[in-house]
């Protein structure tokens, strides 16, 4: 399962088949870009069924928080762009299964707050992207700003390193949990900028 769901991240990342890199089983280290107290870790955390959120715990090095995986292709602009998954495991009767899961960005009609949600399969919102640093941001959008009638280039040119730390509902839970914002400000008043990074 977790090869195909590299497949179709290539196609989805490039547009065509391309060699796909790996990183992980990998922390995802989440650092405030202005309050210096947030410094810890992402874990996935309950949010209904067949979904998890991406949460915040503030603690050490934990081997347990080691879970995540970075899938990815590189771009014509030489951007690694992939899918953010972890195994998520299933108790059966015959013991214990685990499928892959990637994160994905959950609009909320009433904000412009996207929140990161890990679910089964791949679709085009789970593509991330990283620097040379390991820090995600969000590339190829596309600015409309300035549309009118006259028909722009088709590919988007603006990468956006919108990642927030809020408190939001993340499904039907109350969490502390990382989102994205679509634009700036952040609608929701207890959201604090920080950079989320998985080791390149």
């Amino acid at each position: 399962m977790h090869s195909s769901i590299v497949l179709a991240l290539a196609t989805l990342a490039t547009g065509a088949m391309s060699k796909i890199f790996s990183v992980g089983p990998s922390f995802i280290h989440i650092t405030g870009k202005n309050d210096t107290r947030i410094k810890g870790y992402g874990q996935s955390c309950h949010a209904g069924a067949a979904a998890a959120g991406l949460c915040y715990v503030d603690r050490e090095d934990d081997e347990n928080l080691k879970l995540y995986y970075f899938n990815y292709s590189t771009d014509a602009t030489g951007d690694r762009a992939g899918a953010l998954t972890f195994n998520m495991e299933f108790q059966k009767s015959n013991g214990t299964e685990t499928m892959p899961f990637a994160a994905k960005l959950r609009a909320n009609p009433g904000s412009n707050m996207q929140v990161v949600i890990f679910g089964p399969g791949l679709e085009e919102d789970s593509v991330f992207s990283a620097g040379d640093d390991g820090k995600f941001f969000i590339s190829g959008l596309r600015d409309d700003s300035h549309w009118g009638e006259k028909q722009p280039a088709f590919g988007g040119h603006m990468d956006l390193q919108r990642f927030y730390l809020c408190w939001q509902w993340v499904g039907f839970y109350w969490r502390r949990s990382i989102a994205w914002a679509s634009s700036l400000p952040p609608q929701n008043p207890s959201c604090e900028p920080v950079n989320v990074r998985i080791g390149i």
